[in-house]
């Protein structure tokens, strides 16, 4: 994954729709952050994140800005948990979801 990104770039790949929004409700603000980063991660390299340094600081930042959470919380979030299963299950249906509703129009 590159690690500079321009502006539009980010919008372009790093945004949540609201499908994907919807996601991350009721999450912690760690579990927010790092759900959001994986699935766009996924998205884009069409693989999960194994550690956060993998992660770009400019994605970070910008979904730390749009979830409105400071993106040093992922430090604290451990990407070989049960909870990272679980939000990588979840990503999968969502993106699935995402590519089927796609394929229908």
């Amino acid at each position: 994954m590159k690690h500079y990104w321009l502006p539009q770039e980010l919008e372009a790949c790093w945004s949540l729709a609201a499908d994907e929004e919807a996601l991350l409700a009721g999450r912690t603000e760690l579990n927010r952050l790092a759900c959001a980063a994986s699935l766009k991660f996924f998205q884009i390299e069409g693989r999960f994140p194994g550690f956060p340094e993998e992660i770009p600081q400019q994605a970070l930042a910008y979904l730390g800005e749009v979830l409105d959470v400071s993106p040093r919380d992922l430090d604290g979030y451990d990407f070989s948990s049960r909870t990272a299963k679980l939000h990588r299950q979840e990503v999968r249906v969502v993106s699935l979801d995402s590519v089927d509703e796609r394929a229908t129009q």
